[in-house]
């Protein structure tokens, strides 16, 4: 569970009202979601947000990884269908994978993207609300 729905949840647990709802919508259109947003850093944003909207206890919760995201299947299935025709960025998938250290993970990509004779492929992002 992240920002699509145990966030969602935290924030229907507050007092209705504008500023509440407009977090709720911009978290089930994947605003805050970290594969999904078209922010580079949904959870800063996410964190930024519910700080301004004085909601604290939900930021810390933020900043604990409480709401952090897990790529789907169709996030999985996206990238292996994209990975396919790349051998070396197939191999670096596949050591992404198995590794859920962020450090670890960061320094396969770098790698990769030394080595790489095409740049990473982009993705699609969900458009966050305004």
């Amino acid at each position: 569970m992240g920002t699509m729905d145990k966030l969602v949840e935290d924030l229907l647990r507050k007092p209705q009202n504008s500023l509440r709802d407009e977090l709720v919508k911009r978290a089930l259109l994947g605003a805050y979601h970290d594969f999904k947003a078209r922010s580079a850093t949904p959870k800063v944003d996410l964190v930024n947000d519910l700080t301004r909207f004085d909601y604290r206890d939900l930021a810390r919760k933020a900043m604990r990884g409480e709401y952090d995201d897990d790529p789907g299947v169709d996030d999985h299935a996206m990238f292996s269908k994209m990975f396919a025709d790349n051998p070396a960025l197939a191999k670096a998938w596949e050591e992404l994978n198995k590794t859920s250290d962020v450090t670890v993970a960061l320094g396969i990509i770098e790698k990769y993207m030394r080595e790489a004779k095409e740049p990473m492929p982009a993705t699609e992002t969900v458009e966050p609300a305004k």
